[in-house]
């Protein structure tokens, strides 16, 4: 079957042509007002689709990186609070090492002689007493105890001799005989005196002196004998002083040195002093000879180690020499002693007393402790640029080679357990400012740490500002790709409303002219009625 065309005239088929325009312009335009996009694909207009595409892919791909760029900051900030608090921590140790130095005014430290005798004890003198059996105070006179004017005894120390007898002196009294002992050439080795308690004559003797006592004449000191410690020895037994008494211990004995051996002792390069040992010269003549020197000095004996100690304000600067004085081990610790050369100084550092600074030196080391688990603590989603050196790389740009290396800082306590890095020269617990200069060492280490880590927060700092500054400018490039990317297929909204409003007038317009046009078709179909 045939289909037949409508014939139509030329007037009615331009305003349909016009009408048919107009309403694809109307749903071009809908279309653009409805998703915000003058090219919606690559029909639109495919270089056009394309291109934004790619700014588009560009400018995602760029905001992932401003995530990593984000945690990076985070890192760099939570590693800035721990250096912050590390400092906190190190400022605390400065100033307990700071109140040690206020505390150890005398600033001293120790050089110490070598003791040539072993020695043991707890530094009671040993005592060796005559057992006066029934006396009751030193007014007994000897007589009346069983002695006779013949009757005698003999007291030998280190070989010397001195015998004590009553010829001649039949009232005298327990007192008399400890006045004559007292007065002997012996006084500078041993001392005697009365012990109420026991009712006994008490010796005392230099460390390491050897002592008998013997009856001369007669039978009385046998039948009393004497003691040592509480134990009856026969009265030709020789006993051994095993501790130290300054006042009474002999220098040939204890150092080993003998007559008209010298010290030369020379203070902070200045005047020279000469210490000359005299027979029977004890301990305490040394320290008496060696504080003669200067004022600056202070000798003690210490009865601990057996050995003289000479101490010193901070800075003072002390050599010893002189003959039987020059093998001798002069040393600033018990650890490590140094032999000091003739005329080459030993400088003397701060130390404190253990009332003093035994305080402060406990909460230094836990201060240290607390800064070691502070580093470790250091974390941020499992990095921490403060332990074990690790590097965490930051990407900039879309390929990733663009970046940025943060390198981390080993602070933790090294294989020896010593902040090295934090410039720390001890371990924690080494610390003790009652040793010869660790006052000072614990001050300058605390004062260098704080500068380390000024220059390790400095490091940080400039990683953090440029981070900063590439975060700022990724902002700025994912908003210009996007930008250029909506100049390619985004649409005009206020233009395409505009021309939705014409196109609606014009479409409202060709309806009319169209119904104008039929109209003289209407006209002829009136002849037919």
């Amino acid at each position: 079957m045939s289909s037949y065309p409508v014939t139509l005239d030329a007037s009615i088929r331009a305003n349909l042509l016009s009408l048919q325009n107009t309403t694809k312009l109307l749903d071009i335009t809908s279309n653009r007002l409805s998703t915000g996009k003058k090219v919606n694909s690559a029909l639109d207009n495919a270089n056009s689709f394309y291109t934004a595409r790619s700014l588009t892919e560009n400018a995602l791909d760029l905001s992932d990186r401003k995530d990593g760029i984000g945690q990076a900051i985070s890192l760099l900030e939570a590693t800035d609070k721990s250096l912050t608090a590390i400092t906190s921590l190190v400022e605390q140790a400065k100033a307990k090492a700071q109140q040690a130095e206020e505390k150890a005014t005398g600033g001293v430290t120790a050089l110490q002689t070598k003791d040539v005798a072993t020695q043991t004890g707890t530094g009671k003198s040993t005592i060796v007493a005559t057992n006066f059996t029934g006396a009751t105070n030193t007014a007994n006179t000897l007589t009346s105890l069983g002695w006779t004017t013949t009757e005698a005894i003999a007291i030998t120390v280190e070989g010397t001799t001195v015998t004590f007898s009553e010829a001649g002196a039949a009232g005298s009294t327990i007192n008399d005989l400890i006045t004559a002992i007292n007065a002997s050439s012996l006084v500078k080795h041993i001392e005697a005196k009365w012990n109420s308690t026991t009712n006994q004559i008490e010796i005392t003797g230099g460390g390491g002196l050897e002592m008998s006592i013997d009856n001369s004449t007669g039978s009385v000191m046998t039948d009393i004998g004497f003691k040592e410690d509480g134990i009856t020895y026969v009265a030709t037994s020789t006993v051994t002083f095993v501790t130290q008494n300054t006042t009474k211990d002999s220098l040939e004995h204890h150092l080993g040195v003998t007559a008209a051996d010298t010290l030369i002792i020379s203070v902070t390069s200045g005047g020279t002093h000469t210490y000359t040992i005299a027979a029977g010269d004890t301990i305490q003549t040394l320290i008496d000879g060696i504080e003669a020197a200067d004022t600056a000095l202070t000798a003690t004996y210490n009865t601990s180690l057996g050995k003289v100690e000479v101490k010193a304000a901070d800075g003072t600067a002390l050599d010893f020499s002189g003959t039987g004085f020059a093998d001798f081990v002069w040393a600033t610790n018990e650890v490590s002693p140094t032999t000091l050369s003739s005329g080459v100084d030993q400088t003397y550092a701060k130390a404190g007393s253990e009332v003093e600074v035994a305080g402060l030196t406990t909460d230094f080391r836990t201060i240290l402790k607390q800064i070691n688990g502070l580093i470790t603590d250091a974390n941020y989603k499992g990095n921490n640029l403060l332990k074990g050196a690790q590097n965490v790389a930051i990407k900039f740009n879309i390929d990733g080679t663009s970046k940025l290396d943060i390198l981390g800082k080993q602070l933790e306590i090294d294989d020896d357990g010593i902040l090295t890095n934090l410039k720390f020269t001890q371990k924690a617990d080494d610390y003790d400012f009652t040793t010869t200069g660790d006052i000072t060492a614990a001050l300058a280490d605390a004062k260098s740490a704080i500068l380390e880590i000024r220059k390790i927060g400095t490091t940080f700092g400039s990683n953090l500002g440029i981070i900063q500054a590439r975060q700022e400018f990724t902002n700025d490039l994912v908003n210009t790709l996007e930008d250029g990317s909506g100049k390619l297929v985004n649409a005009d909204l206020e233009t395409e409303s505009a021309k939705l409003l014409a196109l609606q007038t014009r479409q409202a317009l060709g309806i009319q002219s169209l119904s104008i046009a039929n109209s003289s078709q209407q006209s002829i179909l009136a002849l037919f009625r």
